[in-house]
């Protein structure tokens, strides 16, 4: 898998061979703006063996844009990633017409990485696939049966981890307008499939050093409530302050309320499923509600919720 993404970035990087187990982090995927961008930023985390020395590649990224790229492809590379454009611009639509847009970049990916063997490819037939679908190991399955793949559920999901983490998923929100119980419900799920580490006194952002995105309990929280999703970036400090309404075996069935323990702060996203990021397992962990030390719910301020949750008890 890395060495195919490798051969689109050896257009890209300087005139040395990519060096042995590179690992290749997919900093964006942007089929309908310019074309795919993938950029090697993490090195030694073997994805893969790629031939060459052992010496890093040298990434001038001041010379990746869409004019220099395309001016240095062949022709035969450029139109192989006009297709590329095409038909991840096609998956983007159809993934939004089924209603499952936050599972685009997934598409995307797999596409991408087997983008060599599919031919004729026909975006309706692959992307209603993600529709009924229970998990990811079924889902590639069911690809590999019907498109003559063999994709490996875990190098796919290790790349998708890293993929995922290195972004924040623009395809999950439902009204980037507001801050909203299920669209804070997907920012938490979001830092599960992510795998997000956790870190006191951090809210999402990346850790310089082992480049991870990372949350103590309530920056999970205060991570959403200061993120914006039109200009990608994080804003000014919020303070994560919150309302009890009743014990958590009241719990509405409302995808995005809070859950409180004396240890942490969760958030629930349906299923009798929480997510909070566990100092104790060092990352966003995902458990049932019931399995949990969780003893009651709450709603979060500056959050909204529907009008029966967000008034009296």
């Amino acid at each position: 898998m890395a060495a195919k993404i490798a051969k689109i970035l050896a257009a890209f990087v300087d005139k040395r061979k990519l060096g042995k187990k590179l690992g290749i982090l997919v900093l964006s995927i942007a089929f309908g703006l310019i074309f795919l961008l993938v950029l090697p930023v993490v090195v030694m985390k073997s994805l893969g063996n790629i031939s060459g020395d052992s010496a890093k590649p040298t990434i001038n990224t001041a010379q990746l844009t869409e004019s220099n790229i395309k001016a240095h492809m062949s022709d035969s590379n450029r139109e192989l990633v006009e297709r590329m454009e095409r038909d991840g611009q096609a998956i983007e639509t159809k993934m939004n017409e089924l209603g499952i847009k936050e599972q685009t970049i997934k598409a995307q990916l797999i596409y991408m990485t087997e983008f060599d063997r599919l031919t004729n490819f026909d975006a309706d037939a692959f992307c209603n696939l993600f529709l009924y679908s229970n998990d990811d190991r079924s889902l590639l399955d069911s690809i590999n049966q019907n498109f003559g793949l063999q994709i490996d559920y875990e190098e796919f999901m290790h790349v998708y981890t890293l993929t995922m983490n290195s972004t924040i998923n623009e395809y999950m929100f439902t009204d980037a307008d507001t801050k909203n119980a299920a669209d804070l419900a997907a920012w938490a799920d979001n830092a599960f499939v992510s795998g997000w580490k956790y870190r006191k006194d951090c809210y999402g952002e990346k850790d310089k050093e082992d480049l991870v995105r990372c949350a103590d309990g309530s920056g999970l929280i205060e991570g959403y409530l200061r993120y914006n999703p039109d200009n990608k970036k994080f804003g000014e400090h919020a303070v994560v302050a919150y309302t009890i309404k009743g014990d958590v075996s009241a719990k509405p069935e409302v995808k995005g309320i809070g859950l409180y323990s004396e240890d942490n702060l969760g958030v629930y996203i349906g299923n009798d499923q929480v997510v909070y990021a566990s100092k104790n397992n060092g990352c966003v962990i995902k458990e049932s509600v019931s399995g949990g030390n969780w003893n009651k719910w709450i709603i979060y301020d500056g959050v909204k919720y529907p009008s029966e949750i967000q008034g009296g008890r």
